[in-house]
């Protein structure tokens, strides 16, 4: 008699982040600068090892993208199609449109990222945001860091990918429900595996708040810079774009209105300033609603190759915690110690900027979200007067992960939020987290950084 279990994991596994910056002088809080998380050349065509357990190496094994945005020849044929893929694709589209989301559709490079996170994972491994970005990066998918839905069918014999169908698609249903409650534009990848012990099914549901022409991983400063224009999609509004150096400094881009494409439209040129290596290039806009979002934050590599292949050691040395104060005094030690190798001095933590910061993270871990502006509690700068606070400047960095290593990792691989930490002026410091329990969905930790200056 067969035995089978299915297993779905809690809902956003990846990072999500977003920053702010605003002055407590003024009396309405001003458009908020900062940003979020995400993030040659590989041959397009060419096939590298596909992951094994025993290897040390995450190697992916479909065509890499040259340019993000752009969907690499083969890919679609290298994924195949599947029996499990169609009908999983057809459930989370009928739920979609159930909800009432008319634009949503299938992303092949999100399909391929996503099959190659499910061959990376070993056992019950959740992702981590270091081998998410990297496979988003490495197939050229665009947009803030995506929703995961999890789900595992096992037994003995274990199930293959025809007999765990049903099941599966039964056990994603509630909580794509949650991820599906918004109206907005939205791209869907699946990715498969089978492993000695079942089938494992992952969904990623990625929020498109943009269009953006094509843009290469790899620049070649002789060639001068590129040409990057942004359509917004939704309610977001005053655009900006920063980019970090490959020596870490992140200074912005100036922006144009692309006339020809409407008043929603933007561009901006991007080269290689500072010459050879790795720069991070982040967009950002104001959402009404919840304040500073990130509309894509992209790495690319001038005169030097993207990488192939992502060492597990990054990924694996992460310290989980079920203790809010443990987790809050590791981040502080890890601001203070991303500080000290910038050449600045350490930040005092603030149990009054704590207080006020650990109550936002309780209120977003409660309703699952990540926002700066809270419909209960309204912006930073309200929360801190509310609490009798007062500073030169304040700000905001959000984050939701697994870990308190996975947050500041994420936050520094951001140029919004590697701003805000690395900011010379600022003197203090209050953290605060929240932990979301497993059962109730969601990432574990919901962070809250304030920086006050002086």
């Amino acid at each position: 008699m067969r035995r089978w279990t299915w297993t779905p994991a809690a809902l956003g596994v990846c990072l999500a982040v977003s920053a702010l910056k605003v002055s407590l002088a003024r009396a309405l809080p001003p458009a908020a600068a900062g940003g979020g998380a995400h993030k040659g050349a590989g041959s397009a065509a060419g096939r590298l090892a596909a992951p094994k357990a025993t290897d040390d190496l995450i190697r992916p094994r479909l065509p890499f993208a040259q340019a993000y945005g752009v969907t690499p020849a083969g890919l679609e044929k290298s994924l195949g199609a599947s029996t499990l893929r169609r009908e999983v694709v057809a459930a989370v589209m009928a739920q979609a449109h159930a909800a009432r989301i008319a634009d949503i559709e299938e992303n092949p490079r999100l399909d391929a990222a996503m099959t190659m996170l499910a061959e990376s994972l070993r056992g019950d491994e959740l992702p981590a945001l270091d081998v998410l970005d990297f496979l988003l990066e490495s197939y050229g998918v665009v947009g803030p860091s995506p929703h995961l839905v999890i789900s595992r069918a096992s037994g003995t014999p274990p199930p293959g990918p025809d007999e765990a169908s049903a099941e599966l698609r039964r056990s994603i249903t509630d909580q794509l429900a949650a991820v599906l409650k918004d109206s907005g534009r939205k791209d869907i990848g699946v990715g498969i595996a089978t492993t000695d012990k079942g089938v494992l099914l992952i969904v990623a549901v990625q929020n498109q708040l943009m269009r953006m022409s094509p843009f290469p991983r790899v620049l070649r400063s002789k060639n001068g810079k590129v040409g990057l224009e942004v359509k917004l999609l939704g309610t977001e509004r005053k655009p900006e774009a920063l980019v970090t150096t490959p020596e870490g400094r992140t200074h912005p881009l100036e922006l144009a209105a692309a006339e020809k494409s409407g008043p929603l439209s933007f561009r901006t040129a991007v080269g290689c300033d500072a010459g050879r290596g790795r720069y991070q290039l982040e967009l950002m806009a104001r959402n009404p609603k919840s304040g500073n979002v990130v509309l894509a934050n992209l790495p690319f590599f001038c005169d030097v190759a993207p990488p192939t292949s992502l060492p597990r050691s990054t990924v694996t040395n992460r310290a989980l915690t079920s203790d809010p104060r443990a987790a809050e005094e590791r981040l502080a030690a890890l601001v203070n110690e991303d500080r000290r190798r910038a050449g600045l001095p350490a930040l005092e933590l603030d149990a009054g900027w704590s207080a006020v910061a650990r109550a936002h993270s309780r209120e977003m871990a409660e309703r699952n979200v990540v926002a700066h502006t809270s419909p209960v509690t309204g912006t930073a700068v309200d929360r801190a007067k509310k609490a009798g606070l007062s500073s030169q400047e304040l700000l905001e960095n959000l984050a939701s992960a697994t870990s308190p290593e996975e947050v500041e990792s994420g936050l520094m691989a951001s140029p919004g939020h590697r701003q805000n930490i690395l900011d010379p002026g600022v003197k203090r410091m209050g953290i605060g987290v929240a932990i979301r329990p497993p059962s109730a969905g969601g990432a574990t930790l919901f962070v809250t950084q304030l920086f006050a200056a002086p």
